[in-house]
């Protein structure tokens, strides 16, 4: 059997679905085979069509989508697709015919499309199934794998000025408040993700010490918490 992986284009601010699916290939049984079908592009309409006209020549026994790019389903076959559903972020965020739009293209059709629907968690099932009431026969809840590589580190803890580390620089992330929050506080942030303009300003309008990365390797991100004294997670909104 030969299962087709379909993945977004990679970008320097959006990696953790390709990670969880590395390690999910990693754990793949014998006699299962695969490919992975990135797609070229990211945005645009006629950008978004090319990669559904090309995933639809790049089927394997098994599609998985997954994640991010839905709308792929909708040339595939449906018989043998399956779609990752991660969040439905997007639908709180969008407004007026933009949200009409993309809830059917991203969520409705595709989630009729597909064979099976997999949630990362209740709560993502849940809010699915409330915007999509057709998910509801065919969802099923399969958590995001934690790496063999994530094993306990120890080390001292730096409490003259702590590093933290904060993963994702999105709205979602909250990172504005933590700014505000830490401001003041002898500490260094650790930013991973690229950082837009208001996140900039507000960092040098607190005068906070800090450092930024993106496009990490898995080795460099393992670096990154071995090296922080404390992990930040203050989102407003995770699908997990």
């Amino acid at each position: 059997m030969k299962v087709t992986y379909y993945q977004r284009r990679p970008s320097s601010a959006q990696f953790s679905i390709e990670r969880v699916f590395n390690e999910i290939r990693r754990s793949l049984p014998c006699g299962i085979s695969y490919r992975i079908a990135t797609c070229r592009y990211n945005r645009g309409v006629f950008g978004r069509i090319y990669n559904s006209v090309e995933a639809l020549f790049r089927q394997g026994d098994i599609n998985h989508i997954t994640g991010d790019i839905h709308y792929i389903a909708c040339l595939l076959k449906g018989s043998k697709t399956v779609l990752t559903v991660h969040d439905c972020v997007s639908l709180h965020r969008l407004s007026g015919w933009k949200r009409t739009v993309f809830k059917y293209f991203w969520y409705d059709l595709p989630v009729s499309r597909c064979k099976v629907v997999v949630a990362i968690s209740h709560f993502a099932a849940a809010e699915l199934i409330s915007f999509v009431p057709h998910a509801a026969g065919k969802t099923r809840v399969v958590y995001n794998p934690i790496g063999s590589d994530y094993r306990n580190h120890p080390k001292e803890f730096n409490a003259a000025s702590p590093r933290i580390l904060q993963f994702g620089v999105s709205p979602n992330k909250n990172l504005v408040r933590l700014i505000q929050a830490v401001s003041g506080i002898p500490c260094h942030l650790d930013i991973v993700g690229t950082l837009p303009e208001d996140i900039l300003f507000e960092l040098h309008r607190h005068n906070i010490q800090y450092s930024n990365s993106s496009n990490l390797t898995d080795a460099q991100v393992l670096d990154k918490y071995r090296a922080c004294d404390l992990v930040s997670f203050v989102s407003t909104y995770e699908g997990f």
